[in-house]
């Protein structure tokens, strides 16, 4: 039992290797669980809602913005 929890973790973090949100055991999160989280910690920083996709996008600007003073 214990040889397939382990073969079913290796394969799941090759397939899953460039996904940014994963379990301790390497297996993909749930994408309720992480935006659950997300407004959890939006909460507690007091940081109005905004959702994950828009970070990309401050992160995309500023990126720009830092290259081209």
């Amino acid at each position: 039992m214990k040889q397939a929890q382990e073969l079913k973790r290796k394969e799941a973090s090759f397939l899953h290797s460039e996904l940014m949100f994963v379990s301790a055991s390497d297996l993909p999160l749930k994408q309720e669980i992480v935006k659950r989280e997300f407004r959890r910690l939006l909460a507690v920083a007091g940081i109005r809602p905004i959702r994950l996709y828009d970070l990309r996008h401050t992160a995309a600007t500023l990126g720009i913005a830092a290259a081209y003073p």
